[in-house]
């Protein structure tokens, strides 16, 4: 990617502060398959919590059911144990809640710190459709000197064939070198080598 001159594209210049470095960083750091496994383990407890949970609203449903239908002398009796079971009902419903509202503020407070990922990767997605644009002109360009490379080689080789044939042909040969008389321009070296 060309940048203009005198100035460099600034993403380059300082990569810490690229959108997709920030993103990646954070990614990095949260550390998701840390995250997964306890949000595993929060979302079994909460499961768990919930079914308990049905099960003593079920009980207590029974126990008032029994109280109602009891004498004045039995009421006394029940009540205590009535009381105690909607208290400890309300208890656990308390934890419940805590522990689910806990559990929504941790993600909550994770995400909104979460940089927004759409600059990072609409960046990478720009740089990437320029990089492939640049691939494929490129890629034309290797093809056109690739068939230029193969026009040339091929001339080359008619070029080399019909040399080897004008050495063969009788004819060729008589008109290609009467122009040259070779054999006395290499008889003169000759013998002017030997002298020395």
């Amino acid at each position: 990617m060309d940048t203009p001159q005198g100035g460099s594209d600034p993403v380059e210049s300082n990569p810490s502060s690229s959108p997709v470095f920030i993103v990646s960083n954070f990614w990095k750091e949260l550390d998701l398959e840390k995250e997964k496994s306890l949000l595993d383990g929060q979302g079994l407890r909460i499961a768990e919590n919930l079914e308990n949970s049905q099960k003593n609203r079920r009980k207590l449903a029974e126990s008032t059911r029994n109280f109602k239908k009891a004498s004045a002398e039995e009421k006394l009796r029940l009540f205590n144990s009535l009381l105690k079971g909607y208290q400890e009902e309300i208890d656990n419903l308390t934890k419940r809640a805590k522990f689910g509202e806990n559990t929504f503020l941790n993600i909550y407070q994770k995400l909104y710190e979460a940089p927004d990922p759409y600059p990072g990767l609409a960046s990478i997605t720009v740089k990437l459709s320029e990089k492939i644009s640049l691939l494929e002109t490129d890629d034309g360009k290797i093809r056109e000197l690739t068939e230029k490379v193969n026009e040339q080689q091929k001339l080359i080789q008619k070029l080399e064939d019909d040399i080897l044939k004008g050495y063969s042909s009788k004819e060729w040969k008589g008109t290609l070198f009467d122009d040259w008389d070779i054999s006395e321009s290499t008889g003169n070296e000759l013998s002017e080598t030997g002298k020395n």
